[in-house]
């Protein structure tokens, strides 16, 4: 799995105001762990001020992106580490003849340390795939939150309108093109747009529609 080495850049926001609160906790180089706490510290900042309306949610998902970008950064040391096990392991792959019997027994107990840490930075592997999933989910709410800010100025039933994904990645089958073919749906065609995305289903058909329309972002007169 690759992943960067070169320091993320903090994001910055629109409000002046914002912006300031959140320079409190921008990013330093140093190790890890240091990344990685301001950043989540500049994280809770983004959140606080999300919900007081001082930023976007596309801002807030920049952050969110900014915070596993810091937590993807490997370490230097384990780095090294690793690159001198393989190293190591390669040196003690090559054959050499007529080498004497007690010679395999001495190179398996020097490379036990070097296992060992091999055996330590699986967590670290399993880590990072929690971490690049989450990266992952951030940018699917991100791509949905401007589909959404799309198909609410739709206006004339030609206008087209933007796929909204479900938690899986997926756009329904049958999403409506169009704001036309949105009125258009029928009831079975809405029943099933709502179990695709894991929604309550009304048992009318009026409110079916209503349920689908907030969901891709059309308000409701």
């Amino acid at each position: 799995m690759a992943v960067t080495t070169s320091t993320p850049v903090p994001p910055k926001v629109a409000d002046a105001a914002a912006q300031a609160h959140l320079d409190i906790a921008v990013d330093v180089v140093g190790p890890v762990s240091v990344r990685a706490a301001r950043s989540s510290k500049r994280l809770k900042i983004a959140h606080d001020l999300y919900a007081n309306k001082s930023i976007t949610e596309s801002e807030l998902g920049e952050h969110e992106r900014f915070h596993v970008a810091c937590a993807l950064l490997p370490d230097p040391a384990a780095v090294a580490a690793a690159a001198a096990a393989a190293a190591a392991d390669t040196a003690a792959a090559v054959v050499v003849p007529d080498v004497p019997p007690w010679f395999a027994q001495a190179i398996q107990v020097s490379l036990a340390p070097i296992q060992a840490q091999l055996a330590q930075l699986q967590p670290m592997q399993a880590q990072l795939t929690q971490l690049q999933a989450q990266l992952n989910n951030i940018e699917a709410r991100q791509l949905n939150s401007e589909a959404r800010q799309l198909n609410i100025v739709a206006s004339d039933p030609s206008d087209p309108l933007q796929g909204i994904t479900n938690a899986a990645g997926h756009v329904f089958p049958q999403f409506p093109n169009t704001l036309g073919e949105l009125h258009a749906m029928d009831e079975v065609q809405m029943t099933a747009f709502l179990h695709h995305h894991g929604l309550d289903v009304p048992c009318e058909a009026m409110l079916k529609m209503v349920q689908i329309k907030q969901f891709i972002g059309r308000r409701i007169a």
